[in-house]
């Protein structure tokens, strides 16, 4: 059994503001594989890294992000709410992202969808084309048509299905290559027949150290957390 790799939940986001330069910088510092981060369309097309439909929570502005020009995203401050350490943090779009972090750390793109995307999926492959990021990263989301529609647009980008509850329908021979699942799915048989299948298994979202060493111990192939650094401590202690 190997060791399983770390993904930065929304970047080192138990250390700094989520879904910013800063928080995939700390997960690059600490040495995460992955980062992962949630993107939407804003109202003129742009892909911007934010969790919620509302940027109320997480800037200093209010709104809701299908209505919300480029402008306006890049004219809110994403830290302050965190911290004073992180205020006038920008929110970023996928392309700075991409431009800033790319040969060093992988990404993990989840499609928020809200019911008001247009062309989110074709957007993302887009900007993943056109910067030539194919290898360094995988796209995920809980929206098995927008899955779909990135597979379709283009076979050679990785993608994966994100799940807390078992679907009913086959999901072993779907065109997924990993399952992003709630960690309360994770047992010997779901690792098994995953496996037999093909798909990688990541579990989300494993802060605490006692869940840590039970996901490794299943055999999960990723580990997301906002606490990376936290779960390399327990890798060092683990004999495989």
């Amino acid at each position: 059994m190997g060791k399983p790799q770390i993904t930065a939940h929304r970047g080192a986001s138990g250390l700094a503001p989520e879904n910013t330069l800063s928080a995939i910088r700390l997960a690059i510092e600490i040495g995460a594989d992955f980062a992962e981060i949630d993107v939407q369309e804003s109202a003129d097309g742009g892909i911007f890294l934010l969790h919620d439909a509302s940027i109320d929570r997480t800037t200093d502005k209010k709104g809701i992000i299908w209505e919300l020009t480029s402008a306006d995203l890049r004219a809110a401050d994403a830290g302050s709410w965190y911290s004073p350490w992180f205020a006038n943090e920008p929110v970023p779009d996928l392309s700075t992202v991409i431009d800033s972090m790319s040969g060093m750390i992988k990404l993990n793109i989840e499609l928020k969808t809200n019911g008001h995307q247009i062309k989110l999926a074709e957007r993302v492959v887009a900007i993943i084309e056109e910067k030539k990021f194919i290898d360094q990263c995988i796209v995920t989301s809980f929206d098995r048509e927008e899955i779909s529609k990135v597979k379709e647009l283009n076979p050679g980008i990785k993608t994966g299905l994100i799940f807390s509850k078992i679907p009913k329908e086959n999901i072993w021979t779907a065109a997924y290559d990993l399952f992003s699942v709630h960690k309360k799915l994770v047992s010997d048989d779901f690792m098994k027949d995953a496996h037999q299948f093909g798909k990688e298994v990541h579990v989300w979202t494993v802060n605490k150290e006692k869940e840590m060493r039970k996901m490794i111990g299943y055999g999960v192939d990723n580990i997301i957390t906002n606490y990376p650094g936290k779960t390399f401590q327990v890798l060092k202690t683990w004999k495989v």
